[in-house]
């Protein structure tokens, strides 16, 4: 198993956690790897997630979304549906499939790339923009709350515009420019502004575009 996974650190460890929580012996994890012509790293992961609760599952492809970003725990139960994260969270430290920035939470190791490859996470990339821009409309007068967020919802909105989710890039990116333009953040300022310019143009929203380009302006100016 050590060789079939690479000697890789974080897998050794989820394999502990594999046999240790949920009852498999390492003889059926390694007999289970031989079955695959996949890459052994690569079902090993897929017979861990394979392993989990439908509620872990929800809150895993919840922190799928933001690329790579941390999401603060009170975000969680909306954006994964779930009435309590906190022991779904526990629980998918214990298997060494999320890591912790208290209050803050993230996938383990390569585990997001993972996930945006083989699962559908389309329905939460959805709720996740239209979540965002609820939220982020409603603490317009407390910037610094939305830039603890910046960076999720950065990767949030990066999703919506690989998708061609448009008119909810849009609102998204509204609704978050002003915090970073307030606190000085430049490249993320700069960065939303061109996805809320290629949203404008393929919208053919003409006051928006005219709109982007005078945020453009004006930070330029800055």
């Amino acid at each position: 198993l050590y060789a079939a996974l690479e000697g890789y650190p974080l897998r050794l460890l989820q394999l502990g956690a594999l046999v240790r929580d949920d009852g498999i012996s390492l003889a059926e994890v390694a007999e289970r790897l031989q079955q695959h012509a996949r890459s052994a790293a690569d079902t090993f992961t897929e017979q861990t997630l394979a392993e989990r609760s439908e509620f872990e599952r929800r809150v895993l492809a919840a922190l799928a979304v933001p690329m790579g970003a941390s999401i603060g725990e009170e975000h969680l139960n909306e954006l994964a549906e779930v009435a309590d994260a906190r022991p779904v969270l526990e629980s998918l430290q214990r298997r060494q499939l999320v890591q912790a920035h208290s209050p803050r939470y993230s996938l383990a190791g390569s585990l997001d790339e993972a996930l945006r490859e083989g699962w559908d996470l389309a329905p939460f990339n959805e709720r996740a923009v239209e979540y965002f821009a609820s939220w982020a409309e409603e603490q317009r007068q407390a910037p610094d709350r939305v830039l603890e967020e910046a960076d999720a919802i950065i990767g949030v909105l990066r999703q919506a515009a690989q998708e061609g989710r448009w008119q909810a890039a849009s609102r998204l990116g509204r609704a978050v420019e002003g915090p970073l333009a307030v606190r000085g953040r430049w490249g993320a300022w700069a960065q939303t502004l061109e996805w809320e310019l290629e949203a404008a143009r393929q919208l053919g929203d003409r006051a928006a575009e005219a709109w982007c380009l005078h945020q453009s302006g004006t930070r330029a100016l800055c």
